[in-house]
């Protein structure tokens, strides 16, 4: 277990707000990612978790990661779904200029 890891995990587990920074590599995924796989109930089908990412190659890299780990627990799916950011931008300044006017 990583220094970050012992440090969130108890709280996380715990169902606490965690605001954590770390480097590349120090485990912060996979201490929110078991924090989260923790708290699915198997037995609901339904989407019962939600990670936004800023990037889609972070987005990418957490759902690796917490296939990984979800890998002994039955019926759980893991699905990237990935806005294009510069569409996101124009639709955003449009509804300003829309709005302003």
């Amino acid at each position: 277990m990583t220094p970050i890891q012992a440090q969130s995990l108890p709280a996380i587990l715990d169902g606490k707000d965690v605001i954590a920074q770390g480097k590349t590599g120090s485990g912060k995924t996979a201490a929110f990612g078991l924090g989260l796989l923790n708290r699915l109930n198997v037995k609901r089908f339904r989407v019962q978790s939600l990670v936004l990412c800023p990037t889609r190659e972070l987005a990418d890299q957490v759902a690796i990661e917490i296939r990984k780990l979800a890998r002994g627990i039955h019926n759980i799916k893991v699905l990237t779904c990935v806005v294009a950011y510069q569409l996101a931008l124009k639709l955003a300044l449009w509804n300003m200029a829309r709005t302003s006017s």
